[in-house]
């Protein structure tokens, strides 16, 4: 049967259920239908359990009537609408009305004709426009049934079988032009074919040989609903229903393939009505595969000419069904192998000619037809059905045929039904994923029963639905629509018929597992995607420590660490699936941005925890070193509740904080000294003790990218452990490999896009880390794992060259001498000697007892001999020295070596008294030589022990080097300076940024001006403005006039004044207005201060962890006063203003000195000064900078500091000299400005450390030297707080190139203002 045949007549059901039932045989009748115009009759007969039908045509005796060439209008036509006289003939039968239409009230006729107006844009209402063409159109409403769910005609659970008679009288043309032509309402689909058949048998086995099938595909109604007027060319319904009227008259040898396209297309929406009520398509969980090669059914091109439409970018915008078609194309095997590869998902496998050119989604269906056209040649029909509609672009890149999309509209399945029922009736070779099943009755009642039990296969393909396709937020009830929507029997989803309340608490069970961090379980890349370097010689050797030690990405932005972790978490999920033998779980990756996000699901062994750029200074280092320690089970902390982990997980740190770039380091170093690499490390870590830093490190694999090198440290809690320093094949540039660089890209455009080598390289992936899983377990430790990886990665580095033996050497042994000195691997600033591998030295055995082999032109007595000893020399002695071996005296027992060429002695020999009242004799031993009371010898040992700053940072002002000096600008012209300025961070790169003037074109890069000075130039057409490389920019200008320089000489000013050189001098030496020098110094002052006021307010003091306390000094000071009028004070006797700061500083950290300023208090007019400060004004700041972060603090003895705050322990000393009573007298006590303070910690610990405010004292010192008070620069002015906060950050700054800190500080400023264009 061809499918065009879309319509069957169907006999009395009722009276064919009552012949099964009897079982008896009967003939029914012979009965007479009209089809499309052509007169055919039939015999049916029920026996022992089959109904057996037979349709020929007849010729009648008489010929047909003739047909009206026009469609006639049962009531007058008119440019006006009329209602009543249209109403009138439809209550008088002028009109065919449809059943499910009747009664028509005269309200339902003014709304469709309304909508008629609205769909042909004429004037709306009683009274309106209206024309023949909608006479039509509503004689097609009215002929045409009623939507299933249209308001007022819901389907009924189980419908009443229509009355018919048996046999019907033949109906007049008039009748039948608008009436229903009669449908299939009987129809068994547990067939695949989905074609009818009666007591299970199929009308094609039953229909004579002689009667001709094209006959029967015009026997198709028309059934175009309200919603199908917009979209329908009258004039071309009318031809078709005229055509329909007359097709009696047609040959009926016409072949199938020459039905206009628009027909058929209509056939298939036709067919879709009628299959809605009594089909659901159903996706299987195994591919169904069978064959069509009856020649009744239709070709592959007939498909496509009579359902399809090409696929053009410009028509088609998005597509979620896609058919690539291959027509008359060689054979390429066998087609039961071309089908089995597309059933077992082996889309890469396929033939060169079928291969897709972007392998589709895993998550999408392909279902494949082959026809064999037997000359050698075969048509081809590939469907491939998307999960969400993609752009057409995308389409096509998948498409290695024809595109094609089929012309049905978008609606709210993905598989259309008609498309299924035509593409089972295409011949050829068939391998489909979807089916139509018929809704039994017990599906329609489920959702209302109470013992609702699907079978689990329908269970779990309903929740995979859900989880797939469900809204995750209700705000705007598109959750609750989606689930009525679904729910209907008649929805053709896998949740048809389910009770409400289970979908909707499945539905709200995703919705909190979506409230945190999502896994995701897609991504195109492997192992092999990425870098050569890196995936040949690094992660073999990684692999294994990710099942039981973590990983940190740390460094430069944009070098593929996001990737990298992705595709590293992806190969070990895999790992984990195939190690457990996990079914129904796919490894994914779960990605945040703190801990928090990790909280809301249950761990999965399979899915990592990627942290991704976390807060530093919300990173607390209790958490982090849990998060890192994967071989146990543990939990960070949460915002509600904590956040569990699971052992052997996989996870993983990305950040971009890092330090400087080391320094003294040589290209062909292949190590980085660990003390420089945890300095590298230091931003990550914010102020974290030490040995925290270290127990990290012991737990993860840390790799750090900067500009030079790759740094990788593989797990060790060893201080000195072995930084690797990598730069082969530009490691530390580009993580990521060229060939798959496309597949990431659209990735991160919306679209997952498989290579066509994925699945093998996933194999070698697995393959290489299962070998070195097993080469791990061979070590009786990780530790020694870890060794023998240190080793290799080096031999990689620095290979090492074996030369050949020359003839006249001897003969070497295997075993190596001892004592014999070998190289070391390793090489660079490393804690290993460069010259000597400390682990193969073996010291040999001796029985010479441990003696120093001195020189000495006489025998020296053994007591003179203290410190003399050197190395045992080589050299030959002369004949008046002789060689003397004396014990070996324990360090602890040596005075000081030598001083100024002479022998010292440990004990006071006569011969030496008196002792020396000056020079470096006396110096070295008074204490030696020097009686001193025990109990200070006690207290001078604690005082020494005990340093005042725990890790002191040495700065050499006179050592420092900047990146730039005065030499760089002399003589240099505006296009070099430009270029050195921007690279240096001082001037902002404009190119590709959006445009200052109008905001929306794209800024070009910098052109040069010949003389002038060179600038960038917007793009877009209606700018095309000039930019300034200075434009906006805070300190350099391109005024004219007195105050106008070249920008080098701005570049010399602004280097000179960096450099502490005053104003005064700078207007000397360059001859620059004093004005354009004040107005530098004033913006420079006012830029500073915006960068601290935003750095200030992220700091934080101490890390409130009780194990690790950080000492902090806070004191106060006065920058200025001044004199208020008496009727502006508050009280006329206190006229003298204060600018007071309070600051906080820890020890050992001058980037972290904080500022507060107080308020400006009144005083007396001879007050020495405003007081310390202000109780309240203390609680204030010490509850929000130092309450609970473990702070030990130092101040002086004012009042206001020894308010209790919770974490926080204190001790004074007093800075004023007192009057005491020691022996009766009264004497001086003079200041204290240092002791020692013991304290106990709330943990019961204690602690000795020295109290005083040493640190805060020469920080206010070094403030008040750089703020010059002037008559701009007084009391309550904004310009004194902002030559405050400069002179603040130059004290953060202290030690360091202020020239490249400028540039850093210049580079944030202008990042603010520019924005990069969206091209870019």
């Amino acid at each position: 049967m061809n499918f065009h045949a879309l319509a069957l007549p169907i006999l009395n059901v009722a009276s064919c259920r009552a012949a099964l039932v009897s079982q008896r045989p009967c003939i029914l009748a012979f009965v007479l239908f009209l089809m499309a115009g052509m007169l055919v009759s039939g015999v049916v007969s029920i026996e022992d359990g089959a109904a057996h039908l037979r349709l020929v045509p007849t010729n009648p005796t008489t010929p047909p009537p003739a047909t009206p060439t026009a469609t006639r209008v049962p009531w007058p036509t008119s440019n006006t609408r009329n209602d009543e006289e249209i109403y009138e003939a439809i209550k008088d039968g002028k009109a065919a009305i449809h059943s499910t239409r009747e009664p028509m009230t005269k309200k339902e006729l003014q709304v469709s004709m309304n909508n008629i107006q609205r769909g042909l844009k004429l004037k709306g209402g009683a009274g309106g426009g209206w024309s023949v063409e909608a006479d039509l159109k509503l004689l097609r409403l009215l002929a045409s049934s009623k939507k299933a769910y249209a308001k007022g005609n819901h389907a009924k659970a189980i419908k009443d079988v229509d009355k018919v008679l048996a046999i019907e009288d033949k109906q007049d043309d008039d009748d039948t032009q608008f009436g229903d032509t009669l449908a299939m309402e009987n129809t068994n689909l547990d067939d695949p074919t989905g074609l009818p058949s009666i007591a299970g048998g199929s009308i094609d086995e039953h229909v004579p040989e002689d009667i001709d099938h094209n006959m029967l595909d015009e026997a198709v109604f028309d059934k175009d609903g309200a919603e199908n007027i917009d979209q329908t060319n009258p004039g071309e319904e009318a031809m078709d229903i005229d055509a329909r009227a007359n097709s009696s008259s047609s040959s009926s040898g016409s072949s199938s393939s020459s039905t206009h396209k628009s027909t058929l297309r209509r056939r298939v929406r036709d067919l879709e009505g009628m299959l809605e009520d009594v089909t659901q398509v159903r996706m299987l969980a195994q591919p169904d595969i069978f064959t069509k090669d009856s020649a009744d059914h239709c070709s592959i091109p007939e498909f496509l000419a009579g359902v399809c439409r090409s696929l053009d970018t410009k028509a088609v915008k998005s597509a979620s069904v896609i058919v690539d078609a291959h027509i008359g194309i060689s054979e390429c095997g066998s087609a039961n192998t071309v089908g089995k590869h597309v059933a077992g998902g082996g889309l890469s496998e396929l033939p060169l000619p079928l291969r897709f050119p972007t392998i589709p989604p895993e998550t999408s269906k392909v279902d494949i037809i082959i026809q064999n056209m037997g000359d050698g040649c075969w048509n081809v029909l590939k469907v491939i059905y998307l999960e969400r509609s993609i752009s057409s672009t995308a389409a096509l890149s998948m498409c290695s045929g024809k595109p094609f999309v089929p012309v049905f509209r978008p609606g709210p399945h993905a598989v259309k039904k008609a498309i299924q029922w035509a593409l089972a009736r295409v011949r050829g070779h068939h391998v489909h994923w979807h089916r139509l099943e018929d809704k039994s009755s017990d599906t329609l009642l489920k959702s209302s029963s109470n013992l609702w039990s699907p079978e689990n296969d329908e269970l779990a393909e309903g929740i995979r639905y859900i989880n797939s396709f469900a809204p995750d937020c209700d705000a705007l009830n598109e959750q609750t629509y989606w689930i009525l929507t679904n729910i209907k029997p008649d929805s053709g989803t896998p949740l048809a018929g389910w009770p409400e309340i289970k979908v909707r608490n499945m539905c709200q069970n995703k919705s909190r597992g979506v409230s945190g961090s999502v896994p995701k379980n897609e991504f195109p890349l492997t192992t092999a995607s990425l870098n050569v370097a890196f995936a040949e010689n690094i992660l073999p050797l990684v692999y294994p420590l990710l099942l039981s030690a973590a990983i940190i990405m740390v460094g430069n932005p944009g070098v593929g660490k996001t990737p990298a972790i992705i595709t590293m978490a992806m190969a070990i999920g895999r790992y984990h699936v195939r190690r457990l033998g996990l079914h129904g779980v796919k490894p994914g990756w779960r990605r945040g941005k703190s801990l928090d996000n990790f909280r809301q699901r249950s761990p999965q062994i399979q899915e990592a925890l990627f942290l991704d750029d976390p807060s530093g200074r919300r990173l607390d280092m209790a958490d982090l070193k849990s998060f890192v320690t994967t071989d146990e089970d543990g939990t960070v902390s949460g915002r509600y509740n904590d956040a569990r982990l699971t052992r052997n997980q996989f996870r993983a740190l990305a950040s971009n904080d890092t330090g400087d770039e080391p320094q003294g380091v040589l290209p062909s170093d292949t190590t980085l000294d660990p003390e420089a690499f945890i300095k590298l490390l230091g931003p990550l870590f914010a102020d974290a003790h030490r040995k925290d830093i270290l127990a990290v490190l012991k737990r993860c694999s840390t790799f750090v990218f900067t500009d030079s090198a790759l740094y990788v440290r593989l797990p060790s809690e060893r201080p000195d452990a072995i930084v690797h320093r990598i730069t082969k094949g530009d490691i530390h540039k580009d993580m990521l490999a060229e060939k798959d660089k496309h597949l990431y890209n659209t990735y991160k455009n919306g679209l997952t896009v498989y290579g066509a080598s994925h699945a093998a390289e996933i194999e070698q992936e697995q393959a290489m880390i299962d070998e070195r899983a097993e080469y791990l377990a061979r070590f009786p430790n990780v530790k020694n794992y870890v060794q023998d990886c240190n080793n290799a990665l080096q031999t990689w580095l620095r290979p090492v060259r074996v030369l050949p033996d020359s003839p006249d050497s001897p003969p070497q042994n295997g075993e190596q001498a001892a004592g014999d000195l070998r190289l070391s691997l390793y090489i660079g600033t490393g804690p290993k000697a460069n010259r000597v591998d400390r682990a193969s030295f073996v010291i040999p055995d001796s029985s010479v007892s441990k003696a120093r082999r001195i020189r000495g032109k006489s025998p020296v007595p053994e007591t003179a001999l203290l410190g003399m000893a050197t190395s045992a020399s080589s050299m030959s002695l002369r004949p008046d020295e002789q060689e003397t071996l004396v014990p070996e005296i324990e360090p602890d027992e040596e005075v000081l070596a030598v001083a100024m060429g002479k022998q010292i002695t440990k004990k006071k020999p006569s011969c030496l008294f008196p002792f020396a009242k000056k020079g470096k004799t006396r110096f070295l031993l008074k204490d030696n030589l020097t009686k001193t009371p025990t109990s200070n010898k006690v207290q001078s040992e604690k005082w020494r022990k005990t340093p005042y700053v725990k890790n002191p940072i040495k700065i050499r002002v006179d050592r420092l080097k900047w990146k730039r000096n005065l030499k760089d600008f002399i003589g240099v012209d505006e296009d070099a300076t430009v270029k050195l300025l921007t690279e240096d961070g001082l001037l902002p790169d404009w190119t590709r940024m959006k445009c200052p003037f109008c905001n929306l074109g794209a800024v070009s890069g910098l052109q040069s001006r010949g003389r002038l000075t060179p600038r960038y130039r917007c793009r877009r057409k209606a700018c095309q403005k000039f930019i300034l490389p200075q434009h906006l920019h805070p300190i350099f200008t391109s005024n004219m006039g007195s105050e106008g320089h070249p920008l080098a000489i701005q570049a010399s000013a602004l280097l000179l004044r960096l450099a502490g050189i005053p104003l005064s001098s700078i207007h000397i030496v360059l001859g620059i207005n004093h004005k354009a020098l004040e107005s530098m110094e004033k913006k420079l002052a006012t830029t500073r201060k915006c960068f601290v006021d935003a750095e200030q307010a992220r700091m934080v003091l101490g890390n409130g962890k009780s194990t690790k306390w950080t000492e902090v000094e806070a004191d106060e000071a006065v920058f200025d006063k001044c004199l208020i009028a008496a009727e502006d004070a508050h009280n006329p006797n206190k006229t003298m203003k204060w600018e007071q700061w309070l600051g906080m500083v820890p020890r050992g950290k001058p980037s972290s000195l904080v500022l507060f300023r107080l308020r400006s208090l009144t005083t007396h007019k001879r007050a020495p000064g405003p007081g310390a400060v202000r109780k309240e004004d203390w609680v204030k700041i010490a509850s929000k900078w130092l309450k609970d972060r473990s702070i030990i603090l130092h101040t002086d003895s004012a009042r206001s500091y020894r308010t209790k705050i919770r974490g926080v322990v204190h001790d004074a000393v007093v800075h004023q000299k007192k009057k005491v009573l020691r022996g009766g007298k009264k004497v001086w006590k003079p200041p204290t400005f240092v002791r020692l303070a013991k304290h106990k910690l709330p943990n019961g610990r204690k602690i000795t450390v020295k109290a005083g405010t040493q640190v805060i004292d020469r920080a206010w010192r070094f403030l008040k030297e750089r703020v010059k008070i002037n008559q701009n620069t007084k009391t309550g002015s904004h310009q004194l707080t902002a030559k405050i906060r400069a002179a603040q950050y130059e004290y953060w700054q202290r030690g360091k190139d202020m020239w490249a800190s400028t540039g850093t500080l210049l580079t944030w400023y202008m990042g603010n203002i520019t924005s990069r264009h969206k091209e870019a």
